[in-house]
């Protein structure tokens, strides 16, 4: 501690040392420094050095896509008690846990629309969970204060907050660039829906209903675009089961009428939408795990 903190001024992303008492920001500078000269991204390129702080927001970033996981996979499964623990930890863990609420109404929504019934189960074991995950809590009732403070200028003014520019929209290009891979799987969902000629389930209807919703997220902001593609591939993975199943279904058909094996079990059958997701995925998690390793290395 060298006494420092009352003259140095914000101007951007670095601090500048000057004679004056509490000039924290300059407002100005610091909106044209991140705005115009900063350049963000590079996190795709070979060689690109991962620090303990981006590793720590990266790491971040997949205990909450896990989290949202098995929220999902237990609404599914309709193991409803299970959202109280993980709504809890989810709560110490990350400070998006308001995630899981939006989750847990998508599936009330699909509930509701396709059986014509209000399934509130969801809703009060999720909240059950975040409500004693802020309470008991180390940091209560900080924690309390941070919350509202952190999520009202978000929700109310996102655009007006003169922060970085990840709480600012994509324009189209940048968009179609970050998320061709997303949103050209959500397309082929919504196309499979029509193709299959079957009613929407549940799982399909959700998974779509929250593409949606992290889908108007990235359109108001930037900063959730870790969300929009996995749901997308989620959404298409299910949307695109019954397609397969019909396939499977006339090949078994025209296998018996030939006399030939080859019928899949049922246990497979079950599996089909995550082996679809999992085919989705590989690529891209492959490119990944690649490009990581050569970063350690590098």
């Amino acid at each position: 501690e060298l006494g420092l903190e009352k003259y140095v001024r914000l101007e951007g992303l670095s601090y500048r040392l000057v004679p004056v008492e509490n000039s924290n920001v300059e407002l100005d500078l610091t909106f044209r420094n991140i705005m115009t000269k900063f350049g963000y991204g590079n996190a795709d390129k070979k060689g690109v050095y991962f620090d303990e702080e981006n590793r720590r927001h990266i790491n971040t970033i997949r205990q909450s896509h896990a989290f949202l996981a098995l929220g999902l996979s237990f609404l599914l499964e309709k193991r409803y008690k299970l959202l109280a623990p993980l709504a809890f930890i989810y709560v110490w863990f990350y400070d998006a846990f308001p995630l899981i609420v939006f989750l847990t109404g998508a599936y009330i929504l699909a509930v509701y629309l396709l059986d014509r019934r209000l399934e509130w189960r969801p809703a009060l074991y999720a909240g059950l969970g975040i409500l004693l995950g802020i309470l008991i809590n180390p940091y209560f009732p900080q924690n309390l204060v941070f919350l509202i403070r952190h999520l009202l200028p978000k929700l109310t003014e996102t655009t007006s907050v003169s922060v970085g520019s990840e709480w600012y929209p994509y324009d189209t290009g940048q968009l179609l660039e970050n998320s061709a891979v997303a949103l050209l799987a959500f397309i082929g969902g919504v196309l499979a829906l029509g193709l299959s000629g079957r009613r929407m389930d549940i799982r399909t209807a959700a998974s779509l209903l929250l593409t949606f919703l992290f889908g108007l997220m990235l359109f108001q902001s930037r900063r959730f675009i870790e969300y929009f593609p996995a749901f997308s591939l989620i959404f298409a993975a299910f949307a695109c089961s019954p397609l397969v199943e019909s396939w499977l279904a006339r090949k078994d058909q025209a296998n018996r009428v030939t006399g030939s094996e080859g019928r899949l079990s049922l246990p497979i059958r079950q599996l089909l939408p995550g082996l679809l997701l999992v085919i989705i995925l590989a690529p891209g998690m492959w490119l990944t795990l690649r490009d990581a390793r050569h970063s350690l290395r590098a």
